[in-house]
């Protein structure tokens, strides 16, 4: 079966703002960009998130890959951030960015993997009524959302696969 279609940005583009008190003192922030890859082929239309470290608000920056699968985050502040890049059919791809070093991060590489194994299913409310369009991820960062009927699936890293459900108005669950 083919995978559900990839979560839709919740505000495409946008940004949300890292707290002031986040930033590194003294280190000036840093342009993110790169291209997302799988086999060596760029990826037009992978969704590309940037999350800061040990902050629950919404991703940072959320697009969507150009057809020559290059993205561009423009500015950050010098924080730890989570970038994640998904597409679908394939195993998302999840790096850790620390901007606090001195190095540039505008020649990143997401390569996406092929597809090992899957998770699927329904996500269901107490009452066993579906729930539509809750989000999959690993990480707390990338990944799927539910469709209509509730169900899902989710290509899965060969190691440590830590999966979040969430949907408004319901707790979130992990597994």
């Amino acid at each position: 079966a083919a995978p559900h279609a990839l979560a839709a940005p919740t505000n495409p583009g946008a940004s949300s703002s890292v707290p002031t008190w986040a930033p590194q003192p003294g280190v000036a922030g840093k342009r993110m960009a790169g291209v997302v890859m799988a086999n060596g082929v760029p990826v037009g239309g992978a969704r590309v998130l940037l999350h800061m470290i040990h902050h629950d608000e919404d991703p940072i920056r959320d697009v969507v890959t150009a057809s020559d699968g290059t993205f561009d985050l423009g500015l950050q502040p010098a924080v730890r951030y989570m970038l994640g890049a998904s597409a679908a059919g394939r195993t998302p791809a999840l790096i850790e960015v620390d901007l606090r070093e001195a190095a540039a991060r505008d020649h990143i590489v997401l390569e996406l993997a092929d597809c090992p194994a899957k998770v699927g299913g329904t996500i269901s409310d107490a009452s066993g009524g579906p729930i539509a369009h809750a989000s999959v991820r690993l990480d707390k960062i990338i990944g799927t959302q539910s469709d209509d009927r509730g169900r899902y699936e989710l290509c899965l890293r060969t190691s440590r696969n830590w999966i979040v459900v969430s949907a408004d108005g319901y707790a979130m669950t992990t597994f």
